[in-house]
């Protein structure tokens, strides 16, 4: 058996002698305010009065089959032991004090998985504390009462070698009839909701949660100056693929920037919808526990074997797997976390923002963006004719600070012509860089252009060229520095080219944004 998921339980308040109130829980013993299958009265009669140190195993027979939870001690070094072996060596005498033990419970049948510690509690209490509320005495018909058929079992093994069982009959106005092994007397108490699962009931299906932050790159500042920023964690990286996947998904965040997709497209990432993948990453609970510790060949029959999604991410230094079947006529997947060895069911709902991820929609519908304060110079080609457009800046000597510098800006066409900077320059800016991606496509076009613009800038070397083909009536096709990038609508490229011919030609350039 793999390493088991431990259950910690002081046993210095397990000695504490079990007063009236422990045994007013009747049978099973659920603890104040628990869920239970049903209700206390005022009466209690002890049918079975041992302690947690005292138990050794509990074996729990129901209709959805075995439940067996084991009981050892195990010595541990206590907070007092600590600080008693610091005064030794600051004192340099030893000091011994007697060590201390705890009660460690684990479920057979999960081998070695996390479980519900509560439920797993009342059901080991199921087997050194019972109690009833009162005695109907000796029955002639066990079988109206279910005792023939009991509704459950429960067989407790015990450290001295003694064994207690009892069985479990139908319910009546809120209280199950319970018969003790090797007596003929019938009670009638409460039983835990917990003896009523499953052992794979009993997994802890939460899987994991990571710590959230605050995005402070620029998209993320921009999302919480909107009201847009999600409660999440910050990834490092994530990775989508999977037989869901025609194209594989590779996301990186930059602190500057913000989450920055590299696959399929290189492109900044739709705000919105990275949001929604980090806020349904950033903790995971599943449904329910299907199968613990999967063969390789028990995969196929989950869907696992050659998975619809395969979700990477590294997160705090740390790197996660998760593996998806597809999703089942009941909306619901199988999945694989690589934290814990075991198969799960997941509802799809609750990772569809990753799961079902559009990678066109991933990424930003914005394309090259250059702020207008960093363009030094602008070159267009529209339908053969070039158009040139350079912007000086001179130091504002009176507005600038010794921590920030402030600009005035100049504009000029190509032939030296001064042009309008603060309306018209800005208008036909504004309407070339409000160009977005709204169709996908993989066609790279084929022809000439019918507009390119290249950009130089200010303070940093290099270029950026962002070309729109002409590929219908109503569509072009965006090319940013030779990435294929989508389609954009027409009527927004039309619009920027009208523009600069007003602009070049010396013409007012409305503002329709």
């Amino acid at each position: 058996m793999k390493k088991n998921t431990k259950y910690l339980i002081a046993s210095l308040a397990c000695v504490a002698v079990l007063g009236a109130a422990a045994l007013a829980l009747v049978l099973t013993g659920g603890s104040e305010g628990e869920d239970t299958a049903s209700s206390a009265s005022d009466e209690t009669i002890t049918l079975l009065d041992k302690t947690q140190q005292d138990l050794e195993s509990v074996t729990v027979t129901n209709e959805e089959g075995t439940i067996t939870v084991l009981a050892h001690e195990e010595t541990v070094e206590s907070s007092s032991d600590a600080a008693s072996s610091d005064a030794s060596d600051a004192s340099g005498t030893e000091s011994e004090s007697e060590p201390e033990t705890e009660i460690v419970y684990e479920v057979e049948e999960l081998e070695g998985l996390p479980f519900n510690t509560s439920d797993v509690d009342a059901i080991a209490r199921a087997g050194y504390l019972v109690a009833a509320n009162r005695s109907i005495g000796t029955v002639d018909d066990p079988e109206e009462f279910g005792l023939t058929d009991p509704t459950l079992t429960v067989e407790a093994t015990f450290r001295d070698g003694s064994t207690f069982s009892y069985i479990v009959g139908v319910e009546n106005n809120g209280a199950y009839y319970i018969q003790p092994e090797g007596s003929e007397e019938v009670y009638m108490g409460s039983v835990s909701s917990a003896l009523f699962k499953s052992a794979y009931d009993l997994a802890d299906t939460s899987l994991y949660q990571l710590e959230t932050e605050t995005d402070d790159s620029a998209a993320g500042s921009t999302a919480q100056a909107t009201g847009t920023a999600t409660d999440s964690a910050i990834f490092d990286t994530i990775h989508l693929s999977g037989t869901a996947f025609d194209q594989e998904v590779d996301i990186e965040y930059d602190s500057e920037i913000g989450y920055l997709m590299h696959e399929p497209r290189e492109t900044e990432a739709d705000t919105t919808r990275i949001g929604e993948i980090t806020s349904a990453l950033t903790s995971l609970s599943a449904d329910a526990l299907i199968l613990p510790h999967p063969e390789e060949d028990e995969l196929a029959q989950y869907g696992l074997d050659n998975p619809a999604v395969v979700c990477d991410f590294t997160s705090g230094g740390q790197a996660y797997t998760l593996t998806l079947s597809d999703t089942d006529a009941d909306g619901n997947r199988y999945l694989i976390y690589s934290g814990i060895d075991a198969v799960f069911q997941i509802a799809n709902s609750t990772v569809t923002a990753w799961a079902d991820a559009d990678p066109f929609l991933l990424q930003s519908t914005l394309t090259l963006l250059p702020n207008i304060v960093d363009v030094h110079t602008m070159e267009l080609t529209m339908n053969g004719e070039t158009y040139s457009f350079t912007i000086d800046r001179t130091v504002n000597e009176e507005d600038s600070t010794e921590d920030d510098t402030v600009y005035d800006y100049t504009v000029t066409s190509g032939d030296g012509t001064a042009l309008d900077y603060e309306e018209n320059f800005k208008h036909f800016y504004l309407a070339l860089i409000s160009i977005t991606v709204s169709e996908d496509t993989q066609d790279m076009p084929e022809g000439e252009p019918a507009l390119t613009c290249t950009y130089t800038y200010q303070d940093k070397p290099g270029s950026d060229t962002i070309e729109y083909y002409r590929v219908s009536d109503r569509r072009y096709a965006i090319v940013e520095n030779g990435q294929l990038m989508g389609l954009a609508l027409s009527d927004d490229v039309d619009l920027a080219m009208q523009d600069l011919e007003l602009l070049y030609s010396g013409q007012d350039v409305p503002d329709v944004y």
